[in-house]
């Protein structure tokens, strides 16, 4: 299926690569001799991605360092075709853009660089200082009349330059790891692309509600090595003439096993093999292999109010693990809380993923906890790994890599009855 071909401009219509899907031998060091095997693979996808990029905002600065084209989306028609744009400063109005205070006639436009490195969105940071970021690629600027969206589309691999430059915690990781990564994060987003198609007029967020992308910034040799090393290489699932891309969750630390995705995400997720979870025996070197936290308990309570608002909290007494609230692997999903309301006492079960997204998924490291307790005017909270510890665990990644695992073996590990196919 042809995608975005409804709002790309004429000029970019060459850049569209729509292939056919074969299941293809990958090596590379992604596995040897226990590559892929098969006959068929996804149906065929596009190459090309559609990033939004922050929030919609009153107005948007873009510079060009040399000559690009406007294009306005709704016509394709050219705009202009100039050398440069210092600063362009594009605003939102009931009449459609403006570019540095004049209409051009329409709601949506797209920026084609001649050369494809040469854009920047430009921030101002707390002291009012311009900031430059680099993007590859085109940019869509859309007006709402009320705010700005900026879409940046470019090839995939260009994406996950960034993607795994980011998404990797550091440049001294392993190639392999940094493979896997690779293969994960175009299988995610290949994945996405094809679900939201028809729902919006983009793939995938910047930020870790999707897979994080900073732009050109993240980029480092190793992630542009380690994406070109695997290009077109996806996770799939299926049997032969049905497989899928597989939507391939990853998180920082598993803290000793992954979960099923269908336990954390529900059943919009479904219960298959390869997000069943494993166990994981590598990512003991992580800083957030276990953690602790505490709070004082007017923050505590604070919190908890914002979770259940209809009920009156007048002070905590106690914060524990419930009694049978431990799951198989030892730890717990929610705490028990034991508050005194108008002089009665009651108990709360609070689920640990409302806990750590009002307090904060960086603060509450993962809704895996091993102990819960108060004393001294102090909740202190004790949990294992980082994040919502589905799928591949990218710090067990880097710990397979440095134990000389495979990208292919390190994928296969964290979805297994997986295959590897190349579908570009």
């Amino acid at each position: 299926m042809r995608r975005h071909a409804d709002c790309r401009p004429v000029a970019l219509s060459a850049l569209t690569l729509i292939l056919a899907t074969g299941l293809l031998i990958f090596s590379a060091g992604c596995g040897g001799q226990d590559g892929p095997v098969g006959s068929s693979g996804p149906s065929p996808v596009s190459t090309m991605m559609r990033v939004q990029i922050g929030s919609e905002s009153p107005e948007q600065i873009i510079s060009v360092s040399g000559p690009f084209q406007l294009y306005d989306l709704s016509t394709r028609r050219k705009l202009m075709n100039p050398a440069f744009m210092n600063r362009g400063r594009f605003t939102a109005a009931a009449d459609g853009l403006h570019l540095n205070g004049q209409p051009l006639q329409t709601s949506m436009v797209e920026i084609v660089p001649r050369d494809r490195t040469s854009l920047q969105i430009i921030r101002t940071n707390p002291h009012g200082q311009f900031v430059p970021a680099s993007y590859r690629g085109n940019m869509r600027i859309l007006s709402s009349g009320q705010g700005i969206r900026l879409i940046n589309v470019l090839d995939i691999d260009e994406y996950l330059y960034s993607v795994v430059g980011k998404e990797t915690y550091s440049v001294s990781w392993h190639l392999e790891s940094q493979k896997a990564q690779a293969i994960a994060a175009r299988s995610y987003a290949l994945h996405m692309a094809k679900t939201v198609s028809e729902q919006r007029d983009f793939d995938v967020f910047d930020t870790v509600k999707s897979q994080a992308y900073p732009g050109m910034e993240s980029e480092t040799t190793k992630s542009r090595q380690a994406v070109d090393e695997t290009r077109g290489v996806v996770v799939t699932y299926g049997q032969p003439g049905q497989m899928t891309i597989l939507s391939t969750f990853y998180s920082s630390t598993c803290g000793g096993s992954t979960l099923p995705a269908h336990q954390v995400f529900g059943p919009k997720v479904p219960d298959i093999a390869p997000l069943v979870g494993v166990e994981c025996t590598w990512c003991s070197f992580a800083p957030n292999y276990r953690w602790k936290l505490s709070l004082s308990k007017a923050d505590f309570r604070r919190a908890l109010g914002r979770i259940v608002p209809q009920v009156r909290i007048d002070d905590v007494q106690d914060v524990l693990i419930p009694q049978g609230g431990r799951q198989a692997d030892g730890t717990a999903v929610a705490i028990a809380v034991v508050t005194r309301n108008a002089g009665r006492q009651e108990t709360l079960a609070v689920p640990m993923v409302r806990l750590r997204d009002e307090i904060g998924t960086v603060v509450v490291k993962s809704t895996r906890i091993l102990d819960a307790s108060m004393a001294g005017g102090q909740v202190t909270i004790e949990g294992v790994g980082f994040g919502h510890r589905v799928g591949m665990c990218q710090f067990g990644a880097e710990g397979q890599a440095r134990a000389g695992r495979s990208a292919g073996q390190i994928i296969r590990h964290y979805y297994p009855q997986s295959k590897l196919t190349r579908v570009y």
